[in-house]
Order: structure tokens, then C-alpha cells, then sequence
């Protein structure tokens, strides 16, 4: 249970065009505000936006497992981050030639 009287420290409006990445911990502590309150009262208090609130919201169960995978450590991590590997195949095939070489 997350006590909603507690703030996190001020970051950039979401006006600001500098982009900024929160800990998991700290968007399961938006999420339970805003569960208790609103989304518009929850973006206003941690300075960030109503959609990235909502957004977080629909994806809570996710950010829940990747907070039980990261055990005590705190990280900052993207949901689906990183692009997905289109060849496979020839990555695997350079990896093992080069492997080659180097013996």
C-alpha cells in the first residue's frame, strides 16, 4: 500500500521537451494515486502527464511482474524497449564466423 500523501521529487513539467524515464517503483506509486483519486489529480502531483498515467494504468500488470523480477534493485526500464532482431539468422551465422576467426 503506497501512501498517497508522499510525493516524489519535482521533474519536468510535460511540457518539457526533456524526456525522462521513472523507476518501476515509482510508476506503481502513480498508478495506486491515481486508483485512489484520478488520473488528472495523480499527473498534477508527480508532474507528469494524464495519458502517460493512463497508459501506465492499462499496463499495470506488467509493471508489477517486471517489479517482482527485479527483486530489491530499483531500475528504470521500458515496457516492450528495444527494437525486435529482424535477421536472426545472419546475426547467428556472423557470430559463429567470427567466433571462427578469432581461434
Amino acid at each position: 500500500e503506497v501512501d498517497p500523501s508522499t510525493t516524489l521529487p519535482a521533474g519536468p513539467a510535460s511540457s518539457s521537451n526533456k524526456r525522462t524515464t521513472l523507476p518501476l517503483s515509482q510508476k506503481l506509486q502513480i498508478i495506486c494515486f491515481a486508483e485512489k483519486t484520478s488520473n488528472s489529480a495523480a499527473a498534477k502531483k508527480f508532474s507528469v502527464s494524464r495519458r502517460q498515467v493512463i497508459y501506465w494504468r492499462k499496463s499495470k500488470c506488467k509493471i508489477e511482474e517486471a517489479v517482482k523480477g527485479a527483486g530489491s534493485r530499483s531500475r528504470k526500464q521500458r515496457l516492450g524497449g528495444g527494437r525486435a532482431e529482424m535477421y536472426s539468422v545472419v546475426n547467428d551465422r556472423v557470430r559463429d564466423w567470427v567466433l571462427e576467426q578469432r581461434e
